[in-house]
């Protein structure tokens, strides 16, 4: 039967189509094939859908479907360790953000300390400094002249003016002074300077 199909293919089939009578034959075998094992083909590239198909036992069933669980899990941790991961950089840049601007506002601080500590040291030297001309004039002074005009001034003023000179100066002073004003004067001295 199969050589009268063909030879009625090679009957009814011009020469000019384009198709060669000789391979007429190769394409009816081919199409039967298909048409009557259509999942032979198929059988060799797809993978049996049913566990049963592809287990000998249960035991291996249950054992592939714990596979799948821990497979499963273990993808779920990975996205949960990711999505910490990023959250985990995002506060490590807020906190280098927030470090930035605690350095910047300590360089201030400390810029303004600078100044403040300066702005002193000038307010001290300029208070001190009338004081310090007053006790080099009292030293350049005759020690006589010197003392009785110390004798003269408030026991604050002259401790201080005496304070101000160097020790020779203001012994010589201090010399020529009552005993008990010079005691006293020295003794306003020594409690500024403890």
């Amino acid at each position: 039967m199969k050589t009268s199909i063909i030879t009625h293919l090679r009957q009814s089939v011009p020469e000019r189509s384009g198709v060669r009578p000789t391979s007429v034959p190769v394409i009816v075998i081919t199409l039967v094939f298909f048409c009557f094992f259509p999942c032979y083909s198929l059988a060799e590239t797809t993978e049996p859908t049913e566990p049963e198909d592809i287990y000998d036992s249960v035991e291996q069933r249950r054992l592939h479907v714990r596979i799948i669980e821990a497979h499963d899990e273990i993808n779920n941790e990975r996205a949960i360790l990711e999505l910490k991961k990023k959250e985990l950089q995002k506060l490590e840049k807020e906190i280098d953000r927030k470090l930035v601007k605690l350095d910047e506002k300590l360089d201030e601080l400390i810029r303004q300390k600078a100044e403040i500590a300066s702005m002193r040291s000038g307010k001290e030297e300029s208070s001190h400094t009338p004081l310090k001309n007053l006790s080099r004039i009292y030293e350049q002074m005759e020690p006589l002249n010197a003392a009785m005009i110390i004798t003269g001034l408030e026991p604050e003023s002259a401790a201080a003016i005496l304070a101000g000179m160097k020790s020779r100066s203001a012994a010589r002073i201090l010399d020529l002074i009552d005993r008990d004003r010079a005691a006293a004067l020295t003794t306003i001295i020594a409690t500024r300077h403890r």
